[in-house]
């Protein structure tokens, strides 16, 4: 523009600090809920984050914050809310479609491994979807995993500013942390919900405060600060009673302890997460007893009164689920079709030898187990190389921030689908972010191709803690 003032003269647009706007707004919703209840606070802050997902177009740090909400809030939001009408499961995966399409360049760009075994995994359930005897199941895995191409979208477009970050870890880490509170307190109140669903809407907010962690050692009082929220999370993890859930919380918070700068502040950290353990164990005397019966019930093998307890009940019917998986994958190598374990499971002979579910459709309750039976060999070999290759880029990385983050988000994977399957947007939204910050460079490059200015050092030794305020 020939009358527009030289470059040294121009006002920089004013930073919008949609951060502190929003963790304001989960603190007061969530200290209005003890009036107006949990699912109507629920609902306030889905709407909240639907309507900052979509405005995040034009503001993409608020639409990484209305994301990042949405994945959190997933299991609970599916329970309470998205039941009917308007609102409904898929309304979140719909806009992530739409959000791919007007991106289709940057995902035909993508180069990183991560995304290409996924597209790929992706197209195998799409093409197994011809033998489904479950049409509908096979279409809703493959919706909910697709969907992590959009995530990546939201993360490579709000760009690497580490106090955006911290924000982040913030935000989440108070949704996760009032809301479980509110929902403990109101619980005999509220429609009952699988405590593994449950477990995964404080794991979700526990997993962001993990990424935002390393962008917070610079801040003062930041790493203190997200230590608290990750230990206020894992109290309502462990009063969930979800084993597999709190093994994956517990290797969260001691990869924060560990990546914590002085002894002093590790003290601190180890002290508020004793008192918060403290604080619940009193509040919630049964709930506390409850899980440590769960967790004791899986290594016991005599019960008082009753004698042994067997296999099946330690682990909920797990154990069924596997050995009948495992021969029903005996029998179709190649899978059954995506979306096909239920009806596999109700038609399996009747004098099998499993008590757990016999002759009904039954889930997987496994994404390893689901993946196993409806694909085959090349399903579990896709998902297993997915899951690993977060770890095996790690390992070529000489930040240590990125090396720990590379080999929890892999483990947290691997141990996740043990006992739940692909529908947890709080996993999704880990693998998205986990690719980013192992491919930042690269995948900014396919995202602005022509205003990109590649930097001196190589892509994969860039540390989340290194983010700058001026990222291009």
């Amino acid at each position: 523009d020939p009358g527009a003032p030289p470059p040294s003269h121009r006002v920089a647009p004013k930073k919008i600090w949609w951060g502190p706007l929003c963790a304001l707004f989960i603190t007061l919703t969530w200290a209005a809920a003890p009036v107006i209840g949990f699912v109507a606070a629920l609902r306030i802050v889905a709407i909240f984050g639907f309507a900052a997902m979509i405005i995040g177009l034009r503001f993409p740090t608020l639409g990484l914050l209305g994301v990042a909400i949405l994945c959190t809030i997933d299991a609970p939001a599916r329970v309470y809310i998205l039941t009917g009408g308007l609102l409904r499961w898929n309304t979140m995966n719909y806009w992530l479609l739409l959000v791919m399409l007007l991106y289709i360049p940057f995902l035909i760009r993508l180069r990183d491994p991560h995304s290409l075994i996924l597209a790929v995994f992706v197209a195998l359930l799409g093409i197994e979807l011809v033998i489904s005897p479950d049409l509908t199941d096979g279409v809703q895995n493959i919706l909910g995993i697709i969907a992590t191409f959009g995530l990546l979208i939201y993360f490579v477009r709000a760009g690497h500013d580490r106090r955006m970050w911290f924000w982040l870890g913030v935000v989440v880490g108070l949704l996760g942390a009032l809301g479980g509170l509110m929902f403990f307190l109101q619980r005999l109140h509220l429609m009952r919900i699988n405590e593994n669903a449950w477990a995964t809407f404080p794991l979700g907010a526990l997993l962001v405060v993990f990424f935002a962690f390393p962008s917070a050692a610079s801040l003062k009082r930041g790493q203190p600060t997200l230590m608290a929220l990750a230990a206020a999370n894992l109290v309502w993890i462990f009063l969930s009673g979800s084993r597999g859930t709190l093994l994956i919380g517990i290797c969260c918070v001691i990869d924060l302890v560990m990546g914590m700068r002085g002894l002093r502040q590790r003290t601190i950290a180890l002290t508020t997460a004793a008192l918060l353990g403290v604080a619940a164990a009193a509040h919630f005397a049964k709930l506390q007893d409850r899980a440590l019966f769960r967790i004791v019930k899986l290594f016991t093998l005599e019960h008082d009164f009753a004698g042994n307890y067997s296999l099946a009940s330690r682990t909920s019917g797990r154990s069924d689920l596997a050995i009948g998986g495992w021969d029903i994958f005996k029998a179709h190598p190649f899978g059954v079709g995506s979306g096909g374990f239920p009806t596999a499971w109700e038609n399996l002979d009747r004098h099998y030898q499993l008590v757990y579910g016999r002759g009904e459709k039954k889930a997987a309750h496994s994404g390893w187990l689901k993946t196993l039976v409806e694909n085959g060999i090349p399903g579990i070999v896709l998902l297993f190389a997915y899951v690993c290759s977060f770890a095996a880029v790690g390992l070529r990385q000489r930040d240590r921030n990125l090396l720990r983050m590379s080999f929890i988000t892999s483990g947290a994977l691997m141990a996740a689908l043990l006992a739940t399957e692909f529908q947890s947007k709080g996993l999704w939204f880990l693998a998205a972010g986990m690719t980013t910050f192992l491919h930042r460079d690269a995948l900014r490059a396919a995202m602005f191709p022509r205003r990109f200015v590649p930097r001196a050092r190589p892509v994969l030794r860039a540390s989340p803690a290194a983010f700058s305020h001026d990222a291009p």
